[in-house]
């Protein structure tokens, strides 16, 4: 019995001592880097998005507009950073993606919820176990926990060379055929006959605190490939059925560059010329 207690005692410790290991990169590139970006500049307009936001990188700066957009970022977490973002300065408005993708239980399953849970403060919480566990356990326990074990691992093999590398084709490079079918893919993945109402309930949140907040909040549809947009299993919500409110006004550019297969890297995100352009469009003409 004490020798089997020993190799218990003894495969926590490795298990600390191999979680505080990874920790020190992880907790670096995973953690600290997303939420870097909340602090390192004095704005008051943000742009909050998942990666068809991220696409525009930092030309939204030209415009007097922080770029806080993130792949797989849901309405969770950019309610989280909207939250944390006002209680630090003085947000006067915010572009908000409201991509129909946005509102599948698709972002309920690939998210950054654990990043954004650090942005929340014990008050936020209902259970204080809960914020002990987001904060801290999740937070140092990288294996088995949290999500954190996939992207040390996904470094780690671009650093030693062992995954294959690969030359991403533009989407116009691509033949019709082969356009069609990766749109259809990435349409299939979303899922978009499955409603997320936890998404629906947070960016209703989003809408109500920039009310209560007098925030400005300019909803935005961004571009999407022709066949991406007019796949037949793509949905385009109803937001204001969805939301049970009257009107909403979203300055909807889903259509904008159907014949431009020039301006997208993929089925269903702006390249860097792309990107340039929407910019203009979105920023001095809204």
């Amino acid at each position: 019995m004490k020798q089997f207690l020993q190799k218990i005692v003894a495969l926590v410790l490795l298990l600390i001592f191999f979680n505080l290991l990874v920790f020190l990169p992880t907790n670096y590139l995973y953690n600290s880097t997303y939420l870097k970006a909340l602090n390192e500049s004095e704005y008051s307009k943000y742009l909050l998005s998942d990666s068809h936001g991220h696409s525009l990188g930092k030309m939204t700066e030209t415009y007097g507009i922080k770029n806080l957009s993130t792949p797989s970022d849901s309405y969770v977490d950019m309610y989280r950073k909207l939250k944390y973002l006002s209680s630090e300065k003085d947000v006067q408005k915010i572009y908000l993606s409201c991509g129909d993708r946005l509102f599948t239980n698709y972002r309920d399953r690939s998210n950054n919820n654990e990043r954004s849970s650090f942005l929340m403060k014990a008050s936020d919480y209902n259970n204080s176990l809960i914020y002990l566990t987001n904060h801290y356990v999740r937070r140092f326990f990288i294996y088995p926990t949290s999500k954190q074990h996939s992207f040390f691992t996904s470094v780690l093999l671009r650093k030693l060379r062992l995954n294959k590398p690969w030359r991403e084709v533009e989407w116009s490079e691509l033949s019709s055929f082969d356009r069609t079918r990766e749109a259809s893919k990435r349409v299939s993945q979303f899922s978009f006959n499955n409603i997320s109402q936890n998404q629906l309930d947070n960016f209703r949140k989003i809408l109500t605190f920039c009310k209560d907040k007098k925030i400005k909040c300019i909803l935005v549809k961004f571009p999407l490939t022709h066949e991406f947009r007019e796949c037949e299993n793509y949905i385009d919500f109803d937001l204001c059925k969805m939301l049970s409110i009257d009107t909403l006004n979203i300055l909807d550019y889903n259509s904008v560059y159907f014949d431009l297969d020039e301006y997208f890297k993929d089925q269903d995100h702006l390249n860097g010329m792309g990107a340039s352009e929407f910019s203009k469009i979105l920023f001095t003409n809204e």
